[in-house]
């Protein structure tokens, strides 16, 4: 769907990073071939530097088809970064509502049509303080502790 969205895209400029490393990746490099924008996208594989690549996008994009609680989306809006995502499992909860954009599963048109969006509009805050206020370790011990009745948990 990623692909099928980028290359909708009416932006000659845009390049698209795929992060991440699976037997899919040959398929997805002849797929981006057949929609003839190979020369625009990147398969950069595994990463265990992702943070530090974050800040140098412009838009986090996470088209998945089912999700829990996807970390990813956090760690992108930490860095300060936009995301836009499927609204899948617990995604909305971690997308931030005053910079990111959800649409609904497997419709490439409306992903395109975010990233557009996210891409041509800076958003209005950075969706940092978002994780920050919602994630941050203080308040997921407390939701640890109140769940187990107290008890430590590591």
């Amino acid at each position: 769907d990623l692909l099928r969205a980028f290359a909708k895209l009416d932006r000659a400029d845009a390049r698209l990073f795929i992060f991440g490393d699976g037997p899919e990746g040959d398929p997805l490099r002849a797929m981006a071939g057949a929609f003839g924008i190979a020369s625009r996208v990147r398969f950069l594989g595994h990463r265990d530097d992702i943070a530090d690549l974050f800040p140098g996008l412009d838009v986090f994009v996470l088209p998945s088809l089912a999700e829990g609680l996807p970390r990813v989306l956090l760690e992108a809006q930490a860095c300060g970064v936009p995301v836009v995502a499927t609204r899948v499992g617990s995604v909305a909860d971690a997308v931030c509502p005053a910079s990111g954009r959800l649409v609904a599963p497997a419709d490439p048109a409306a992903l395109a049509a975010a990233i557009t969006a996210s891409l041509d509009t800076a958003p209005p805050v950075s969706p940092r303080a978002f994780v920050e206020q919602r994630y941050d370790w203080q308040r997921t011990l407390a939701a640890y502790r109140r769940i187990t009745g107290g008890a430590d948990v590591g």
